[in-house]
């Protein structure tokens, strides 16, 4: 259940990620498929979830974009934007995460990653407690990262930190990473 502030803070996020996203779109932890609903300008879009119950609700919201979990996801499909919001906490094997995230990004892609940010525990408890955040999720998170923590998994992935910042006043943050760029030092 939604707590007061819950879509309003979803729109927030949309609104930070949305410069990062171009043309065709893979969203991982797709949910009920919102983010199409605020980025209306997408050339292709697919959704990614574990859900089905979720899956089906996105499918019916959005007809004209694909949803579906991760195993029926076609692996020779490259993508330019990879979207996955306030999903990374829950993500038990990171380093395999990321490698399957860098095989299905195009050259000149970018992945967007979104996590609250571990300082904000305190204030989303109080925030619940008011009613004014929902708990969707809380349960089943097992960490909340820090800058350092997804730099480090991405970099063993061949993916480099392009962009890092918080927003919602620090208690949120994104990532923008990048296929590494090869070195053409060792050209003769």
């Amino acid at each position: 259940m939604d707590g007061v502030l819950s879509p309003l803070l979803r729109k927030w996020r949309f609104f930070v990620i949305k410069k990062y996203i171009t043309k065709n779109v893979l969203d991982y932890g797709c949910g009920i498929g919102l983010l199409p609903r605020y980025i209306t300008d997408l050339s292709s879009y697919i959704g990614v979830d574990i859900s089905l119950k979720d899956l089906e609700v996105a499918q019916k919201n959005n007809p004209s974009h694909l949803f579906i979990t991760p195993e029926k996801l076609n692996k020779d499909l490259r993508f330019d934007s990879i979207v996955s919001l306030a999903v990374i906490e829950y993500i038990n094997d990171l380093q395999d995460f990321f490698r399957n995230l860098e095989k299905k990004l195009t050259p000149t892609g970018c992945i967007v990653i979104t996590s609250p940010h571990p300082t904000s525990q305190l204030v989303r408890n109080i925030l619940i407690k008011l009613k004014l955040l929902g708990r969707e999720g809380d349960q089943n998170r097992l960490w909340l990262p820090t800058k350092g923590d997804l730099q480090t998994i991405a970099y063993q992935a061949d993916l480099e930190l392009l962009e890092y910042k918080r927003f919602m006043f620090g208690l949120n943050q994104v990532w923008v990473f990048g296929k590494k760029q090869k070195s053409h030092d060792n050209i003769l």
